[in-house]
């Protein structure tokens, strides 16, 4: 990989990225194809710290925290910019870039949640598995739209 698509990758939250086997080509550089097909199976850790906002309404345990960060990461890697989040009971929504808890959202009156790209279910802490993507449908077809989050971060590199 050149030293400018690895400093994109670190721009986009890639630091703490580390090449596995199975990402290296032939000639000792990642390939980026493996690593994004990694990144949405949930593979791949980012390593970012999941926050709640000041007056969220939300209370997390730290374990909880942890499993919202696996589960973010595999949100972001399927171009979720702002998520619901179903964890252990609850769903909060969270902006996926800056890894933050918003709010809460309950059943307690018929109402719409607007901005919302992606639901994402979270296992259980003692299950196998990380967490699960929902993804809206799309007319669209294969052309869906480009990830915000992803355009503004490599848009500041140039």
């Amino acid at each position: 990989m050149t030293t400018q698509a690895t400093d994109m990758l670190r721009a986009l939250g890639g630091n703490q990225l580390s090449a596995s086997a199975k990402t290296l080509g032939a000639s000792g550089s990642i390939d980026f194809a493996q690593l994004l097909e990694q990144a949405r199976a949930g593979d791949i850790s980012s390593g970012l710290a999941v926050r709640v906002a000041p007056g969220a309404g939300v209370e997390l345990s730290s374990e909880q925290l942890g499993r919202l960060s696996a589960a973010a990461d595999l949100a972001e890697a399927h171009g979720a910019a702002r998520a619901a989040f179903m964890i252990d009971g609850k769903l909060v929504t969270m902006d996926v870039a800056s890894r933050m808890v918003t709010g809460t959202i309950t059943a307690a009156e018929t109402g719409v949640v607007q901005g919302i790209d992606a639901i994402v279910t979270v296992a259980a802490k003692d299950a196998k598995g990380a967490a699960g993507v929902i993804e809206p449908p799309s007319a669209m077809g294969a052309f869906q739209p480009m990830n915000a989050s992803l355009m503004d971060a490599l848009a500041r590199r140039v």
